[in-house]
């Protein structure tokens, strides 16, 4: 029973990563900073995705690692990319 609720809940993680990806609003992304770690590099992909369209920069430190060694080119490259929009962030909004 616990299996099928843990495969249910990752069934549906990429949809509501996806829905949430439609509402800029920075808390969203902290929230959801701990996908950047989610074994779907399409959930990782989105959660980036996130942090770029809020210009959150709370995770700088675990993009710079995706970006150096993600296993997923995509992850990588996106990664890397928002490093690059949000670290144009004042120093007081990035870390």
């Amino acid at each position: 029973l616990q299996q099928q609720h843990v495969r249910r809940r990752d069934h549906l993680t990429l949809p509501v990563i996806r829905a949430l990806e439609k509402i800029p609003d920075a808390q969203v992304a902290e929230l959801l900073g701990d996908y950047l770690e989610h074994q779907d590099p399409f959930v990782r992909w989105h959660t980036i995705q996130i942090l770029v369209k809020t210009d959150f920069g709370g995770y700088n430190e675990t993009l710079r690692r995706m970006a150096a060694s993600d296993q997923n080119n995509l992850v990588r490259e996106m990664a890397e990319i928002a490093l690059q929009k949000i670290q144009g962030l004042p120093p007081h909004m990035n870390n």
